[in-house]
């Protein structure tokens, strides 16, 4: 609904190319699609070769236990010994972030836990969690206010999120953005960004980005808003992928 309320104000017609996330950069660079609307955080090495819009969704990394367990596994320490189910290891919400939140209490992720498994994606961690495959899981939560209860949003496409209950999280950290190759025409993406812009402003609007993102419109970016991203990343020499020059 997104990319054709776009479309429609661009006057073009979409044409939707489905891929794997860890491709998204690589086919923006050999022109095989013209805009991401994904997941992808910011960093330098992105930067680099091609554009991001502004923010507009905020999230929090959580490791995430089955409901049942809530009396058991209730802290960071009761989950010793345990399996871990994480995304993959170029995930900032299903395993960057999550290690770190362990090692800022001076626990050793590659110690702590008794096996891991990576699921390839959220909604796989969270049936990794269902099936008993795995105790805890690295996941992501909506931004919530001060006094709301954080939930497993990321296992949205995993349904129910009530048999999920959040253990752990760490700050918020800014999400999704809309990237274009470096080559895209900057006035086509002064219109995208002024479509996304106004779509917070109008209730139709709101109700398909609650629909879509769980948000209800967007944020302007400031200096420092991926700071953290940036300095795991540098941190952990992780290296975006991307296509050859």
């Amino acid at each position: 609904d997104l990319m054709e309320k776009l479309a429609a104000h661009m006057k073009v017609k979409p044409e939707r190319v489905d891929t794997e996330w860890k491709s998204l950069v690589e086919n923006l660079l050999a022109r095989r699609s013209d805009i991401v609307m994904n997941g992808l955080e910011i960093n330098d090495a992105r930067q680099k070769v091609i554009a991001f819009s502004e923010p507009y969704y905020v999230y929090e990394q959580q490791l995430t236990v089955r409901v049942e367990d809530k009396e058991r596994l209730k802290s960071l320490e009761d989950l010793k010994g345990k399996k871990v189910a994480w995304v993959n290891q170029l995930s900032a919400s299903g395993y960057l972030f999550p290690r770190e939140l362990l090692q800022k209490e001076s626990l050793d992720p590659d110690k702590f836990f008794a096996s891991q498994v990576f699921a390839g994606d959220h909604p796989a961690v969270c049936a990794a969690l269902r099936e008993g495959k795995a105790d805890v899981g690295a996941t992501f939560a909506a931004g919530a206010g001060e006094a709301a209860e954080l939930k497993a949003d990321g296992c949205a496409d995993a349904p129910p999120i009530a048999d999920f209950r959040v253990v752990a999280s760490t700050g918020n950290l800014p999400n999704e953005v809309i990237a274009a190759s470096s080559d895209f025409p900057s006035p086509r993406v002064n219109d995208v960004l002024g479509t996304f812009g106004r779509m917070g402003k109008s209730e139709g609007g709101k109700k398909l980005l609650a629909e879509a993102f769980r948000c209800n419109g967007w944020g302007v970016a400031v200096e420092g808003d991926f700071a953290p991203v940036i300095d795991l990343l540098r941190a952990k020499d992780v290296k975006a992928l991307v296509a050859p020059k």
